[in-house]
């Protein structure tokens, strides 16, 4: 939190990106998406998502240490990059579905190449009814209902979720097709943040598996399940159950061995 001292005895408390609560994460989804005209406007929202106090307090702040704020909250108009899972779960009309563990730690590759199909649909939409269509399946594709009669508190298994079936989307999607936007919005910015660091800590994964170029997008996320698919992992099927992390992991040590038995073979010429 920053604390902000004026008129010597009144503080004004903000929220940091890692001090954010699920209800200041999608209030900030709403003024990033809104794109108000003044700047002005998108500040003084934002910084009320992050100010401690109520609506009352915040409008009795005077114009002038608002402004003094702002410098402040810069980085919500940065490339907002969350990998903490602020929304790990979500309630309306009396059915709660919970999401992935921060960073993509529970996602497994099944998962995560049909959400990457719906945020590949989702990048290239031509039309905004496109677009929430796609969004909804990929909300759809990561929430899920709780596995019967799990302990959520004690989370045993790394995962409260029902295991991923691609069948189960659509009963999802007529789900979360409900929820209100900027919620889903607020799972976009987490999702696209979690797979920009995967793709960080893996870049010799991504352009081994042909993802880097969309000509193959989906044939490269196919074929780097199928690369994994043997003796070490088992079928395809249970290939598909791998933690993603594990995958890419394993990917980038195969690729550093054939470089390394290409090394040895090219000394010995």
């Amino acid at each position: 939190m920053i604390e902000l001292k004026y008129d010597k005895t009144k503080t004004i408390l903000l929220a940091e990106k890692d001090d954010l609560t699920s209800k200041q994460f999608i209030a900030l989804a709403d003024v990033l998406n809104a794109q108000y005209n003044d700047i002005a406007i998108s500040l003084d929202k934002a910084l009320f998502a992050l100010y401690s106090k109520s609506l009352l307090r915040f409008l009795l702040t005077p114009p002038d240490i608002r402004q003094r704020c702002y410098e402040h909250i810069g980085w919500v108009f940065e490339k907002l990059s969350i990998t903490k899972q602020l929304i790990p779960q979500y309630r309306h009309r009396f059915t709660t579905l919970y999401g992935p563990a921060s960073d993509f730690d529970n996602l497994r590759l099944s998962e995560f190449h049909h959400s990457e199909h719906a945020y590949h649909k989702i990048i290239h939409s031509e039309t905004m009814e496109d677009e929430l269509e796609a969004l909804n399946e990929l909300v759809a594709v990561l929430y899920r209902e709780p596995k019967p009669n799990y302990d959520v508190q004690r989370n045993s298994d790394g995962d409260c979720r029902k295991p991923f079936k691609p069948a189960d989307t659509d009963y999802y999607i007529k789900k979360v097709a409900r929820w209100p936007l900027v919620v889903k919005q607020a799972i976009l910015i987490w999702y696209d943040s979690c797979r920009e660091d995967l793709r960080d800590s893996y870049p010799e994964a991504f352009k081994s598996s042909g993802t880097e170029t969309t000509g193959d997008y989906y044939e490269g996320l196919f074929g780097l399940i199928r690369s994994l698919s043997g003796n070490k992992y088992g079928t395809f099927q249970d290939t598909e159950n791998l933690f993603v992390h594990n995958a890419f992991m394993e990917i980038v040590a195969s690729i550093e061995e054939e470089e390394k038995l290409k090394r040895m073979y090219g000394k010995q010429q």
